[in-house]
């Protein structure tokens, strides 16, 4: 925490231990005159021998039924999660709720809907899809790429996006004292597609004793710096929105080793507000509630187990466990 709260006019590195460090630190501790760290600015770090990073977007697609008589090919809804972490010691970086909780939910959701869906009777009039994107951190670049690459008939076809990142945990409403989770979006409360989208999730979070906040940050298109995922998707004019504990994308435990546990019960709370929410949209019912128990509930030891294993190995790139 300190080191993220000061401003510090050197630059500060972390690296893992090892003959090579145990040299350099010996040698300065020497008093071997001064010790330099020299960057050739001039010459291209691949042609050096440098790799590429490389990452990776996973996705899986339930095919929705659409308007029978129109013959009009189902909209398409998305749940998306990054998969990587960020801190200052990339080995340290664990993201357990930033993002492995939005995983564990893009997961556990994909399955619950995916139970759902495999029967013909069960099936939503949207079809879903339900994405993990690489280099979150790196600006969202795995989001990006999937907009670019991805087929364009599923991109047009995308009627609303919500995006997961920091869910396995809830502020508190100071008013109230009721759990209070933040949606992010790049259009005015007042815009007509994001009250379509918030009535849906007030209703569900309403349901379940939560509160919900809209947060309002206006992108600007020429900036590359990109805040939250759903600002990738608000670029190429797709209305989405973020879901998140976190009132602002500067948060600290966002890019932090200290990032290192998850509340699994208000996880699994909030999962159970997004499946409800979407339940709402692609079978267009006014109470869901009864849908998701037994076999097509969530699978808990299955939920707490990702958590886990999220928070047992650093995913910043370009340093991720071999597992992942």
């Amino acid at each position: 925490h300190n080191l993220m709260s000061r401003e510090i006019p050197i630059p500060v590195y972390l690296t893992f231990d090892g003959e090579n460090a145990k040299q350099l630190k010996a040698a300065v501790e020497r008093g071997a005159g001064d010790t330099q760290l020299v960057v050739n600015k001039k010459q291209d770090p691949v042609k050096a021998g440098a790799e590429l990073l490389k990452a990776h977007n996973f996705q899986a697609f339930l095919e929705g039924t659409g308007e029978a008589e129109s013959g009009e090919a189902a909209k398409i809804i998305a749940v998306v999660a990054h998969t990587d972490s960020m801190g200052l010691a990339p080995g340290l970086s664990v993201g357990a709720d930033s993002n492995g909780s939005g995983m564990a939910a893009v997961l556990q959701l994909a399955r619950m809907f995916h139970r759902l869906y495999s029967s013909s009777r069960m099936q939503g009039k949207h079809s879903m899809i339900f994405v993990l994107t690489g280099a979150g951190k790196l600006d969202f670049a795995g989001t990006k790429h999937w907009l670019s690459s991805t087929d364009p008939r599923i991109v047009d076809r995308l009627d609303f996006v919500l995006c997961l990142d920091a869910i396995g945990g809830a502020a508190v409403d100071p008013s109230t004292k009721q759990p209070l989770l933040y949606v992010h979006s790049s259009k005015p409360a007042k815009d007509a597609s994001l009250t379509r989208v918030m009535t849906v999730l007030n209703a569900s979070a309403h349901a379940q004793g939560t509160q919900l906040a809209v947060v309002h940050k206006k992108i600007n298109i020429s900036d590359p710096l990109v805040s939250w995922e759903h600002e990738q998707f608000s670029r190429r004019r797709v209305m989405a929105v973020t879901l998140s504990r976190h009132p602002t994308h500067a948060a600290h435990l966002r890019s932090s080793v200290l990032d290192t546990t998850v509340d699994k019960l208000t996880l699994r709370s909030n999962v159970q507000l997004v499946a409800n929410a979407l339940a709402r949209v692609v079978f267009e019912l006014e109470d869901p509630l009864g849908i998701f128990e037994g076999a097509y509930g969530i699978n808990v030891p299955f939920l707490e187990a990702f958590v886990d294993l999220a928070a047992s190995e650093g995913r910043m790139l370009p340093h991720p466990a071999a597992e992942w």
